[in-house]
Order: C-alpha cells, then structure tokens, then sequence
C-alpha cells in the first residue's frame, strides 16, 4: 500500500523527478495488493512468468529484468518488484513507442539516452497500474486513452476565469491546481517568473482542481473565488499558497481564510457573505469537472492553446518550450 501510494504521488520526467498530487482510485478498498509470495518468486519461476503479460516469450520476459534498464526512470523503476519488473519489460516489448516518429518498441524509447515525455508518461502510467494488479488488457486500455488525451485539444470555459498576463495572447495556458498541494505551490512561483518573461505574449488562466486528499483545498478554492469577485484573485492566491502549511493545520479554514482576505483589504462582510454563496462553490465543482473531463491525472497540470503540456514545468524547460511555440 506505501508503494502504492508513492508511485500516485510521482512522475518521471527526462531523469529528473517532478512530482504532482494526485487523487486515490474512488474503489482504493476494492484493489487487490500484489501477492507477496509472487513478489518473493525468482523471475524464471511459474510466479513470475505468469505475471509477464503479452510478449512473454521474449528475452526481456525470460530473464530478470535489471533495475537500471531504463535510465530515464531513474530509481523508481528499481522499486518494483522483479517479478514486476519482467512484467514491465514484456508490455513495454509490446507497445509501440508514442514519441513521434518512432517505430521502435516502447522498451527501446525508454532505453534511449533523449526520451520524450510521451513515453515516459507511459511509462509512469504502466508502473502505478502494474502496482495497482491492473489487468494486460486494463493496461493496454488505459494507455491508448492517456495518449489520445495527451495529444487531443481542449475547450475549457474561460468565462469568469481569473487570469493574467497578455490582452491578446499568442499562446494560452489553462492551469488547474489544488491550493494544499506543495507541488502546485512550487508551480505557482514558476508561472509568475514566466510572466515576467512571457506576459505580452502569454496568458495563463487559473482553474481549480481540488483533491478530496487535501480537506481545505475546497475552501481555499471558494475563498479565492470570493477575493476574485473583489478583484483581488493574485493577490490571493499569492496569499494561500505562502501560508500553505498554515492551512493544513486546521480542520475548519473559515477563520484564517477571512483573516486573509482582511490583512488584503477586502471587505470582511462582503467576503463572508460570498463564501456562503453556493453559487462559487458550484464554480469550483464545475472547474473540477471539466479538468476531469479533460483526463487531468493530478495537479499542477498545464493546457497550452488546449493541449496538455507534457514538459517538466521548471522555469527552464518551460523557457525553452515557450520559445519554441513562439517562433513556430
């Protein structure tokens, strides 16, 4: 269950270790944890074989798999079990790569020195279902899904969305966070730096995804929608994110929320009288579900111009990807 829970909280990025908070499965008590007699099994055992999945009579699926086959996954495909390991190496034989124009195998993409982040998204997906139990076919499903997501362009209502950067953009991000979680706020620092930067040809809208993990993470999300009807969202947002920890520390937030929304200048009566209204907590559920309907897997996770941003979002790969789109 720990390696379960790890493996939701990370994702593989060019070798480096990005990670992003994502929610447990709705049926976490219905899956089935792996067996641990199996995970105990040498690789040329029936345990083991049984487990290798489509393409088991390959090299990869006869032998152990070694921990550092794939370099680009770094430590975290060396936590899986071997038997898991032989099985990750037999489905990889089996798909094709989706970086573009690749003709090879997903096991040789993710044995390449440059590995886009197609494949490694698949990658990362394929290890959190392989420690989930899911089925081969289960897999193969949701991995042509996850392509077709990443690579399909989205329509979000932007309508009354809080926003920042150019009045006329060449390029627009649609952004969806949860306020309690680290990664987000990380993110947030890493949009403002690139606003400063991009901000006369980019626009970033803000969109909230909060988590059922993360229990003040609605509230907070109200509440900026309140400073957002005062014409204070940023600065806000700026807010909850520097008291983060505060905010966790809590099991009702109202009073810290108003607390803020006060040292900001709004006005107190209006603000509670806003975080009362159903109307903006029906604004977040609507966000929440669109970021769903568009298969976001966790949060932060970026749209530009519609499409899901599949790049490590520090200021440096980000840097070079928005110059890249510009120029195009």
């Amino acid at each position: 269950m720990i390696l379960k829970a790890f493996y939701r909280s990370m994702l593989v990025v060019t070798g480096l270790v990005v990670a992003a908070c994502q929610p447990a499965p709705t049926a976490e008590a219905n899956v089935t944890p792996p067996d641990e007699t199996a995970a105990a099994a040498p690789s040329d055992s029936p345990a083991a074989a049984s487990g290798a999945g489509p393409g088991d009579g390959s090299a990869v699926a006869q032998a152990a798999v070694a921990t550092d086959r794939y370099p680009a996954l770094g430590i975290f495909f060396g936590l899986l079990t071997e038997p898991e390991r032989v099985r990750f190496g037999a489905l990889a034989e089996a798909e094709l790569c989706p970086c573009e124009g690749a003709v090879a195998s997903l096991d040789a993409c993710l044995q390449a020195e440059d590995v886009c982040m197609l494949a490694l998204s698949a990658a990362d997906l394929m290890m959190r279902m392989i420690k989930e139990s899911a089925s081969d076919l289960e897999i193969a499903d949701g991995l042509r899904q996850s392509l077709e997501n990443a690579r399909r362009v989205h329509t979000f209502n932007l309508e009354d969305t809080p926003y920042k950067g150019a009045e006329n953009p060449v390029l627009t991000i649609v952004e969806f966070a949860d306020f309690q979680c680290p990664h987000c706020r990380h993110v947030a620092g890493v949009m403002s730096q690139l606003m400063e930067t991009f901000g006369d040809r980019v626009r970033v809208y803000y969109k909230h995804f909060p988590l059922g993990s993360h229990p003040q993470a609605m509230q907070a999300a109200i509440a900026s929608r309140a400073a957002h009807r005062q014409g204070a969202f940023w600065a806000y947002h700026d807010t909850v994110f520097a008291n983060q920890q505060q905010l966790g520390t809590v099991e009702d937030a109202t009073a810290m929320l108003v607390g803020w929304a006060v040292e900001l200048g709004l006005n107190e009566e209006r603000f509670r009288a806003d975080l009362a209204d159903p109307a903006l907590a029906a604004a977040v559920a609507a966000e929440r579900e669109e970021g769903m309907q568009a298969g976001l897997q966790g949060t932060p996770t970026l749209y530009v111009n519609g499409v899901m941003l599949m790049e490590n979002y520090e200021v440096e790969s980000l840097t070079e990807y928005l110059n890249r789109r510009l120029a195009e």
